[in-house]
């Protein structure tokens, strides 16, 4: 009858059989580590000759009007596919993500992973808008209490700024954000601040009923606006006529930029 292995010889094929898993997934992830290094060169290769074509298409756009305007179509669909292969590659982090993360990728290199986060970025302000929405109202209601108009300003501040962070990570995904958007949202960052560090007196006492029944405007229009946009957005993408990254921004929002800048310069 054999006797049972010793604790000393169990543990010896133990180590023995951890070996050979160790040997395997360090073979499988030197093999890993070469196909990164040949892809980073491929990509690299394949990123110059992508930009090689963009210059291509733009100099047939602008010195060769007849042949593009005769098969504009056409053109028209392989200047936003060329767009479309840019996207995907690496990009230099701009300046306010470089101050505020760090100069770090912030590039997604599948068109599934850019999608999901365009959609997280519309649910963000979608509901964000809501909170600000609910939140004037109740300050509006309770307007001789400091707490829910601080919490207001408080909010917007925080929303735009990190709105304008997830709008720069869009950006370098292939969004194209007009300057003017952003440049109002630096500006809104700014006033919210401001809004929030106001000593209580008789000016502010006179301008916050006007400044919440504005904010209650705003959000009902910026809701309306998402949800019209939106529609529209996804027929226009379906169509081709917008990229598969273009967000729920644009012209329709233009009054209501006026109005938050002409109110933002009353404030002062």
């Amino acid at each position: 009858r054999p006797h049972p292995p010793t604790p000393l010889v169990w543990s010896g094929r133990i180590m023995e059989k951890l070996k050979q898993e160790y040997n395997s997934v360090k073979h499988a992830y030197r093999e890993l580590d070469e196909q990164r290094f040949s892809l980073r060169k491929l990509e690299n290769q394949c990123r110059k000759r992508v930009c090689d074509l963009q210059k291509r298409v733009e100099s047939l756009r602008t010195e060769d009007k007849i042949a593009w305007n005769r098969d504009r179509d056409e053109y028209t669909v392989m200047d936003n596919k060329v767009e479309d292969m840019l996207s995907t590659f690496p990009k230099p982090t701009r300046l306010f993500l470089q101050l505020m993360v760090g100069n770090i990728p912030m590039t997604l290199p599948y068109r599934d992973d850019r999608l999901a986060y365009k959609q997280s970025y519309e649910t963000f302000k979608l509901w964000n808008v809501v909170v600000i929405f609910c939140l004037s109202v109740t300050s509006l209601l309770l307007i001789d209490n400091p707490l829910p108009s601080a919490l207001l300003h408080c909010w917007s501040a925080v929303y735009y700024f990190t709105v304008t962070l997830r709008e720069m990570i869009l950006m370098n995904n292939g969004s194209r954000i007009k300057a003017w958007w952003l440049v109002h949202h630096y500006f809104s960052i700014v006033i919210a601040a401001v809004m929030l560090i106001w000593p209580p007196g008789k000016c502010y006492r006179a301008f916050k009923p006007n400044f919440l029944l504005f904010s209650c405007f705003l959000s009902l229009v910026m809701l309306l606006q998402f949800r019209y946009q939106k529609g529209k957005l996804y027929r226009q993408i379906a169509m081709g006529q917008k990229h598969h990254m273009s967000i729920s921004s644009g012209l329709a929002f233009c009054a209501c930029v006026l109005c938050t800048t002409s109110t933002h310069i009353h404030t002062f």
